[in-house]
């Protein structure tokens, strides 16, 4: 026999007595609620009475039986689907229903936790596992996303997320406590998967990455505000602070990339400002300048005939508990002195140079304004 939910469907009603065929039946899940709260009523009825027996307490599915059911969710028709949706948001505003699965999920989880805690997986299952993930359909793998979207939306997911994050966070530190050393392969996997995802657009930028700056976006202003604070107050240092290429593999592989990097042209020296020119010096060659003054200054410095280096020696010192470096723009040679040539003064620049005449009291230093070295034209 046919069912008759519609007029040409082809499925065959297996139950005698039937009409419609298993899921075919229109009110199967409109009316969940009210057979439900039947069927609850009669089995308190029961259980009052002690008349009531649970035939199915300690029993398991079959492998034939929970392959059986898993072939028939697999073809599920469309209008059941639907009618399946409908039953379960009716069933997701029973405030009863949904104390009860929190208190089966509570259960659950503390049963799986006794059960696997401390247990890895086997090679085997790890295989299998890893090969089921990759197989996913783009299709599966989006419904994947959009439900777990949807989930850590909730109060609840957001507790979760900030639970496992924490949990990780802890993990990982127990197991590497001097951090995380990735192989070279690790990481070139790493950075090939990563730039797979942006191309494919798997992995999207987050709204922080992408034209946003500190000049436009009031959150960044904000951090950059609230973190130039914790390094003044000393409430954050700098990782590398007192490290150098030295004493750092780090700092040490980075210093030689810089240095091959400039060496094969991939890197050109840059200037701190927008303005600089290339200055013909008589004794010094060609020489790049980052500001009118410095070229002003450079021209007298010749036309004296005194003999000048630019920018020949960086000093370190500390501000604030972080550690830098200080280059003073001219090096007069016969004199030994350093020469710092300023436009206009600001307050970081005096806390800088404070702290240079502090930390290299022998050194000789002096610093020329504007009006200072106009005033020699």
């Amino acid at each position: 026999m046919r069912c008759q939910c519609k007029s040409g469907c082809e499925v065959e009603v297996k139950t005698p007595g039937k009409l419609f065929a298993r899921g075919h039946d229109p009110a199967s899940h409109q009316d969940y609620e009210k057979k439900g709260r039947g069927i609850s009523r009669a089995i308190r009825k029961k259980i009052r009475a002690g008349t009531y027996v649970n035939h199915f307490k300690g029993q398991k599915h079959s492998a034939e039986t929970k392959k059986q059911m898993s072939v028939y969710a697999q073809n599920r028709t469309p209008e059941h689907e639907a009618n399946m949706l409908v039953g379960l948001e009716k069933r997701s505003k029973n405030k009863h229903w949904l104390a009860e699965v929190r208190k089966s999920s509570k259960k659950g989880a503390k049963r799986h936790a006794e059960l696997y805690t401390g247990v890895s997986p086997s090679d085997e299952v790890r295989a299998k596992m890893s090969a089921y993930a990759r197989n996913r359909t783009q299709e599966h793998q989006q419904n994947i996303s959009a439900g777990l979207k949807r989930f850590y939306a909730t109060p609840q997911g957001r507790r979760i997320q900030r639970a496992r994050s924490k949990l990780g966070i802890q993990r990982n530190r127990e197991l590497h406590p001097n951090g995380i050393n990735f192989t070279p392969e690790v990481r070139k996997k790493m950075s090939e998967s990563r730039k797979e995802g942006f191309r494919t657009g798997k992995i999207k930028p987050t709204r922080y990455w992408k034209g946003k700056t500190k000049h436009n976006d009031a959150v960044l202003a904000r951090r950059s505000r609230q973190t130039k604070e914790d390094f003044r107050t000393g409430k954050r240092v700098s990782w590398d602070k007192g490290f150098t290429k030295e004493t750092h593999p780090s700092i040490a592989k980075r210093a030689a990339g810089e240095r091959l990097a400039y060496a094969e042209g991939r890197k050109k020296v840059t200037s701190r400002t927008f303005w600089q020119v290339v200055y013909a010096s008589r004794r010094n060659g060609d020489i790049t300048l980052r500001s009118k003054l410095e070229l002003i200054y450079a021209q007298q410095l010749d036309k004296a005939h005194i003999k000048w280096l630019y920018e020949s020696k960086r000093f370190p010192i500390v501000v604030h508990g972080i550690s830098m470096t200080y280059t003073p723009d001219f090096y007069l040679v016969n004199e030994n002195k350093f020469i710092e040539v300023k436009g206009r003064l600001t307050e970081q620049d005096e806390v800088k140079y404070k702290a240079f005449r502090k930390q290299h009291p022998d050194v000789k230093w002096q610093m020329l304004m504007s009006e200072d070295i106009l005033r020699r034209t």
